[in-house]
């Protein structure tokens, strides 16, 4: 029997179990390639509305599904729906920390794909941050100074 270099919780594993476990994991029941005719895909970019910058990992969420992506390094994002997920979703929810949160309709972004975001600020109360010093915390110990004379 061959033995292949995997080794799983320290016991390792011959070709026939690592084929049996193969087997097991991916059923004939299960199907695992979906044909292209029945994606939706959905592209689009995601800027800053002020400095026009892309936004880089703003999360693009398909509404109606837990489907989801974020944003690339140039702001593009690519969500991919199955024929039955498409069918269910009609807008997609578009968000980024410090940004408003954004819902554009699908045939919207069909005819501009580029999203913006507006900025928001919250405005916080003052902190003041006090110290004090490290004397405070010491509590005053008895001590005697001894001369040459006493010892």
């Amino acid at each position: 029997m061959r033995w292949v270099g995997l080794s799983l919780l320290g016991v390792a594993l011959s070709w026939a179990q690592e084929e049996r476990l193969i087997r097991g994991l991916f059923t004939p029941s299960r199907p695992t390639v979906v044909r292209i005719e029945e994606l939706l895909q959905i592209e689009g970019q995601v800027y800053d509305s002020l400095s026009q910058e892309p936004l880089i990992g703003a999360v693009v969420q398909a509404i109606g599904t837990e489907k989801g992506t974020l944003t690339q390094l140039d702001g593009r994002f690519t969500l991919t729906l199955s024929q039955a997920e498409s069918q269910k979703v009609s807008a997609l929810r578009i968000s980024y920390l410090g940004y408003g949160e954004r819902i554009v309709a699908i045939p919207e972004l069909e005819k501009n794909p580029r999203i913006y975001l507006v900025p928001t600020g919250v405005l916080l109360r003052e902190v003041q941050i006090l110290a004090s010093t490290a004397t405070a915390f010491l509590t005053p110990l008895n001590f005697s100074r001894l001369t040459t004379k006493q010892i």
